[in-house]
């Protein structure tokens, strides 16, 4: 089965995802496919896109809003690489779309938002 994985974010800790993405296809474990990446800045976005395609193979979907590509992109999971302070606003708007998050830490910038 394969995930269709969206990125929220495409900054500089995006890069060390889609690394860690690379690794696991050149070692045959490519349960995945990046289709759709997120960030409020249209060419960051593109120029990381054209890097997934390099990469990966694929060109994913690029969107600057989020609650779109949550919408539109049919998504089985995300990584939320965003600040922390946005982590569990966005989280929460993933879970109530349907769509497994991945993060990094910390869940929430305190423990009452967590």
């Amino acid at each position: 089965m394969i995930m269709k994985l969206g990125f929220i974010g495409c900054g500089v800790i995006s890069t060390a995802h889609l690394e860690g993405l690379e690794q696991l296809k050149n070692e045959g474990k490519k349960t995945f496919d990046l289709t759709a990446i997120c960030d409020l800045k249209q060419d960051r976005a593109e120029a990381f896109a054209a890097e997934v395609e390099k990469r990966l193979g694929n060109r994913p979907e690029v969107y600057t809003d989020y609650r779109r590509m949550l919408e539109e992109g049919r998504l089985d999971a995300v990584s939320v690489l965003l600040d922390h302070d946005l982590h569990h606003t966005v989280a929460e708007d993933c879970f109530a779309a349907g769509v497994h998050v991945q993060m990094q830490k910390p869940l929430a910038i305190s423990p009452s938002f967590g």
